[in-house]
């Protein structure tokens, strides 16, 4: 009951977000430049509008994106940005770093920035995190695309390169699967211009404020998920404008998005899972202001690589999955040689090996514990002891060092192989537990395990 009460009030919430920004809006009297643009694959890369997300999120990022606005247009805008996110849930923090370089007509602007990212868990269900990121920006005129003609303008020439200070500050709030989000981009603004002229300076981004709000509905039955997503952005240069955009995913391997962007008109997205790493993503635009009916609409291209997931590190959560596979009646899938093992009977782990006087595993052979920890994956209601020991050629003290060293590298391991960690127990015996007389090398120093629970 709980559970469908805590569902409703996140629903309840995210409207209530919608309402309020729907309720900030005012329709626009005039037409004003576009400010920092806003790619239409921002549901995949969230860093992209408020940089406190890289402390909630899940892996290691690499986003490439390609925009080509109002293709087929002498002078549309043109985007390519790089954007890498580094998680580091130990420390409770992200590091992150952008990209970016825009062919805004005869305008070049390229820009840099770091950002730092960190997490407070207000509860077990409950996180906020802040984000800061730094950088520069460089204005130069773009050569590319200036007309013969325009060689002979003194103007051209009267802007010289410029460099100035660039910044985005963020909070993100996160409770089960609601986000709620506050970022400033361009803290170091100097005020925006609305339209370039070669007599006035280069063209200029105000800062501005993005509100976003959104809600991940899972459920029960079935393989897709939804998730309706909010952006309004804001500024005293130009009017509010809202972003709305419905994200269908299927089994994380293939998604959906539809939006529409008040005063600029709709957007349609999909993409898929290339590899166990690999995203591929593609965006088209239909704007419904002039210039865009004029154009062959706005095309986007968004290439992802994701690695590092973390690991659920919240004893909360493997307490959860533990008391529910305690009262699970379900068929181990055990082959013969642990079948038949009692509960508390050590079995020998022949070919897990360590270097000398280390902890690092011996690479070479490690199908053993890539089986135990298939089977360990597949019986969550096994639980079992890592015995690592060894002989007396070194201290006793040192021995029981190393060995549960050694013991920790192997729970490691085999939750690296989808293990979890209250199914292991790593204990370092040191030498205390020989086989034979302890000057035996072959036989003191080796790796058992016993089940503890079946």
């Amino acid at each position: 009951m709980k559970t469908r009460q805590y569902h409703f009030l996140n629903i309840l919430l995210f409207y209530s977000a919608l309402s309020i920004c729907v309720g900030l809006f005012i329709p626009p009297k005039q037409t004003y430049a576009q400010q920092a643009p806003l790619m239409t694959h921002y549901y995949l890369n969230r860093f992209l509008f408020n940089p406190s997300q890289i402390a909630v999120q899940e892996a290691n990022q690499l986003h490439l994106i390609y925009r080509n606005q109002w293709a087929g247009l002498q002078g549309a805008p043109e985007t390519f940005l790089l954007t890498y996110q580094h998680t580091l849930p130990a420390q409770k923090m992200g590091l992150g770093a952008t990209l970016k370089r825009e062919n805004l007509n005869l305008i070049a602007q390229t820009s840099a920035l770091a950002s730092y990212a960190y997490l407070v868990n207000l509860s077990a269900k409950q996180k906020l995190s802040f984000g800061l990121s730094l950088g520069v920006m460089y204005s130069s005129i773009n050569w590319d695309r200036v007309m013969l003609e325009d060689l002979i303008d003194p103007k051209l020439y009267s802007n010289d390169d410029q460099f100035q200070p660039d910044g985005n500050f963020s909070v993100l709030y996160t409770y089960n699967n609601l986000q709620l989000g506050l970022a400033v981009h361009h803290l170091f603004a100097r005020g925006a211009s609305k339209k370039f002229d070669l007599n006035n300076a280069f063209l200029r981004y105000g800062n501005h404020s993005i509100l976003s709000a959104s809600y991940k509905i899972k459920p029960k039955k079935g393989d897709f998920t939804f998730e309706p997503i909010l952006l309004y952005r804001f500024a005293n240069t130009f009017p509010g404008q809202i972003d709305i955009s419905l994200l269908t995913e299927w089994k994380e391997k293939a998604w959906l998005s539809v939006g529409y962007r008040n005063s600029y008109g709709y957007a349609l997205s999909m993409g898929f899972k290339v590899s166990e790493n690999i995203r591929a993503s593609y965006a088209y635009e239909i704007a419904n202001q002039n210039i865009g009916i004029a154009s062959n609409g706005t095309h986007e291209i968004m290439l992802n690589y994701t690695f590092g997931k973390k690991k659920n590190s919240e004893p909360t959560k493997e307490k959860e999955v533990m008391e529910k596979t305690t009262n699970t009646t379900q068929t181990l899938l055990l082959p013969e040689k642990y079948a038949n093992l009692l509960v508390g009977q050590p079995y020998l782990l022949q070919t897990v090996k360590f270097g000398n006087n280390s902890n690092e595993l011996d690479k070479i052979n490690l199908e053993e514990l890539d089986e135990l920890g298939t089977i360990l994956k597949n019986n969550p209601k096994l639980q079992i002891e890592i015995g690592v020991h060894t002989d007396n050629t070194i201290h006793a003290n040192a021995s029981k060092t190393l060995t549960q060293r050694r013991a920790e590298s192997i729970k490691q391991y085999l939750m690296s192989k989808g293990a979890k960690g209250y199914q292991l127990s790593s204990v370092g015996y040191g030498n205390l537990r020989p086989l034979q007389d302890n000057n035996d090398e072959m036989n003191n120093n080796r790796v058992e395990i016993k089940f503890l629970k079946k």
